[in-house]
């Protein structure tokens, strides 16, 4: 499909309008949240923002202009689409954000950490065709790739320089389980061939029960469920995390017959790019953050209520709309009276980057596994994200750094080698046999940074020139 525009512009237009709309109380359908349309009879409920004469002018000049030119917008949105994914926990939510108030002690959510929790984690594979089957080293990878951002490990040219000390090591990795329910050995990974596409909006959750065609939860309160599997939307892949019982914020407002886990769409992993944010590792990151517990950075409110004055509960996280891309260039969707800030669209649970975790979205994550200690395991060290089994043979990469050019000690032939970049591009390398193990040799030592050597299945970290 034609993009008319360049999608940054076009969100930006569209905000605009949505803006000035919301000054001029009049009726806009959010593009972006299903739920919210103002009408004119929901308009009267909220509070207008407070602007100068000055600046409604300009925002009206401009709304109208980009007004002439909508179709053209939608239909460049449409385009984009087709190629991103969306959330869909607003629908499993049974009470609006936008009324509520939570009564916690926020200091309680800074206090640091210095401990790892190694969430046992399964992954059930529904799949309709072999491309759906996703093989066991490229689960690795996903989860590895998913837990450098739980490491804060990310790319911070697409974050703002006004967030970028809020980046952190939230302490949260997941882990393979090693053990099923009955104690029999596991990789941590289920396959079931459905003959079925899922629908996300299924009240039922098809796809999480065998007796319907799906794959029954192991025990949720000792595993975290995560589920990959073909769903009938063909507009945006659709994904959903849906959290424990008390994994507060998200939990006071979810509907408490859902059954806790992820659901990912696992187109999100068939399109070649297992590691890009927009794409990949960055999907799975964010829903697994409402799995622990998170909302959205820009809420979720009934219709006829002004977006910008819905609360995540983190107070690090400024008010703000959907927004599609990232930090790198100032956007401000939402204008506050005090300590107004810019969007934070690289955050996780944006749906721009997808890249980092703030301290109190950290803060709240790990309060809430505290909570829960029959999920935490102890199988996976602090850096690894498989289990035991696949990490028994020791290995030993050398020099790190290096120049592009190095070698990795190994006890036994590797089977399958494979590098790949902070965006989970791979990276062509020429392998050879040395007398310790394997000499590796970038194809282009020109980009220095973080890469991701997967052997056999295990990612370990290399770092070319220095950081």
């Amino acid at each position: 499909m034609l993009q008319f525009f360049n999608l940054q512009e076009i969100v930006r237009m569209i905000n605009t309008v949505i803006q000035f709309i919301s000054v001029s109380d009049q009726c806009l359908p959010n593009f972006y949240v299903k739920s919210l349309c103002r009408t004119k009879a929901d308009i009267s409920k909220v509070q207008p923002m407070s602007i100068g004469l000055d600046i409604y002018d300009d925002m009206k000049e401009t709304a109208m202009k980009y007004v002439l030119i909508l179709p053209l917008l939608l239909i460049s949105v449409y385009g984009y689409s087709q190629n991103h994914a969306s959330c869909y926990i607003e629908n499993y939510m049974t009470q609006d954000v936008s009324d509520f108030q939570m009564e916690t002690n926020k200091l309680e959510y800074r206090s640091g950490h210095n401990d790892v929790i190694n969430v046992r984690t399964v992954f059930h594979i529904l799949y309709g065709s072999q491309a759906e089957n996703i093989e066991n080293d490229s689960i690795h990878t996903i989860v590895d790739n998913v837990n450098n951002i739980f490491c804060g490990i990310v790319d911070t040219l697409s974050i703002h320089e006004r967030f970028r000390h809020l980046i952190n090591d939230t302490g949260i990795r997941i882990c393979l389980a090693t053990e099923d329910e009955d104690g029999n050995p596991t990789e941590g990974i289920t396959r079931t061939e459905v003959d079925m596409a899922f629908d996300i909006n299924d009240p039922l959750e098809s796809l999480k029960s065998d007796d319907l065609g799906g794959k029954t939860p192991w025990d949720t309160t000792k595993y975290f469920n995560i589920w990959l599997m073909p769903t009938t939307s063909t507009l945006f892949t659709s994904n959903y995390g849906i959290p424990l019982t008390g994994y507060l914020p998200l939990d006071t407002f979810v509907d408490p017959i859902s059954i806790p886990g992820v659901a990912l769409d696992i187109a999100v992993f068939t399109g070649g790019n297992l590691g890009a944010a927009s794409t990949g590792q960055g999907i799975l990151a964010h829903e697994i953050g409402h799995g622990l517990g998170l909302l959205h950075t820009f809420g979720t409110g009934a219709s006829g209520v002004d977006i910008c004055s819905i609360d995540d509960f983190a107070e690090d996280t400024p008010v703000c709309r959907v927004s599609f891309f990232c930090d790198g260039v100032e956007d401000n969707t939402c204008i506050e009276m005090e300590d107004d800030e810019i969007d934070m669209s690289s955050n996780s649970m944006n749906v721009g980057c997808m890249i980092f975790f703030t301290p109190d979205q950290t803060s709240f994550m790990r309060e809430n596994l505290m909570k829960t200690p029959e999920l935490h395991s102890t199988d996976c060290d602090d850096l690894s994200s498989t289990n035991s089994i696949y990490s028994k043979t020791e290995r030993l990469i050398f020099p790190n750094p290096n120049r592009g050019e190095f070698e990795v000690l190994l006890d036994h032939q590797a089977s399958k080698i494979k590098l790949y970049d902070i965006t989970g591009r791979q990276v062509p390398i020429i392998t050879s046999i040395s007398e310790t193990g394997i000499k590796i040799e970038l194809v282009d030592k020109s980009v220095d940074g973080l890469y991701l050597l997967s052997i056999d299945g295990i990612s370990y970290k290399v770092i070319l020139g220095s950081i």
